[in-house]
């Protein structure tokens, strides 16, 4: 009976072993797909020399002064609330504020 069940033990791994080694096989077969396609997209490289310190604050300058030129106008609209929708506004404040609080008490406790 020993032989016997060594016998199915030894099948049982076997069948994993090989079952192991198809899967590994399947994983890199479709992985060489996946890279023979990402060869046929088209790529862009882009390059570009770091730059320095006065170059950033010369290209921010001229920025800044693009910007200024160019009028901007924005239109701000509003409607009145309601006193329950203020006084809903305000609940969903300090219970939003309440449990920054225990997060921030919380995450003291853990550090100190």
């Amino acid at each position: 009976m020993k032989t016997e069940s060594k016998f199915q033990v030894f099948t049982v791994l076997t069948g994993a072993l090989v079952g192991a080694v198809f899967v590994a096989g399947s994983a890199f077969h479709n992985a060489a797909g996946v890279q023979a396609q990402a060869e046929q997209i088209p790529t862009v490289t882009i390059t570009a020399k770091r730059m320095t310190n006065e170059e950033k604050h010369a290209y921010d300058m001229e920025q800044l002064q693009q910007q200024a030129s160019v009028e901007q106008t924005v239109f701000i609209t509003a409607k009145r609330l309601t006193a329950e929708q203020k006084q809903a506004m305000l609940e969903e404040e300090l219970r939003l504020q309440s449990t920054i609080a225990k997060e921030a008490m919380r995450t003291a406790q853990k550090a100190g």
